[in-house]
């Protein structure tokens, strides 16, 4: 039997000619390497096991999955979540290490009002966006450190404090 699965991150977008995904790991496995284990994606509702040949940690973080070799092999790979057996997760080893977020609440300093729930990352040409669920539409917040001023992971709360009137680019 399969053990428990960790979401630890998504895939983007192929990267280069040899089949490598540019991914975007939400945990902190820079010590970690994922080479020649399997990583798990979920397709048409089954959790799909891929060995990772190779991966890369330099200013990209790549991996190349086995057996595919060219970009639009790996395309159906875009935009999903990897998950991971959490049994071999490696162990924190600080408080810096950034645990699973999906699904953490979000609070914006400057909108008491706002009620909203983070559903993935996604990659936009300049940078990371939290993709947040507020009541019924999707909201986009750059994932920057400067508008972050507090994770609190055992409420499972995420505080932004963003600059006044980017809520208002969404709509």
């Amino acid at each position: 039997m399969l053990g428990e699965l960790s979401n630890i991150g998504n895939s983007m977008k192929p990267f280069g000619n040899d089949g490598a995904i540019k991914v975007n790991f939400s945990l902190d496995i820079k010590d970690f390497s994922l080479k020649n284990k399997f990583i798990f994606f979920e397709l048409g509702g089954c959790m799909i096991p891929f060995r990772v040949l190779e991966e890369s940690q330099n200013k990209n973080h790549l991996i190349v999955i086995e057996n595919y070799t060219s970009p639009e092999e790996v395309n159906f790979l875009r935009n999903k979540s990897i998950f991971f057996l959490k049994s071999e997760l490696p162990k924190s080893k600080s408080s810096n290490d950034v645990p699973q977020m999906i699904g953490f609440k979000v609070m914006i300093k400057s909108d008491a009002d706002f009620d909203g729930t983070l559903l993935r990352m996604e990659e936009y040409p300049s940078q990371m966006m939290a993709i947040i669920q507020s009541q019924e539409t999707e909201v986009l917040i750059p994932w920057n450190e400067n508008f972050i001023s507090e994770i609190d992971f055992e409420s499972r709360i995420i505080h932004f404090d963003i600059p006044d009137g980017l809520l208002n680019l969404n709509n």
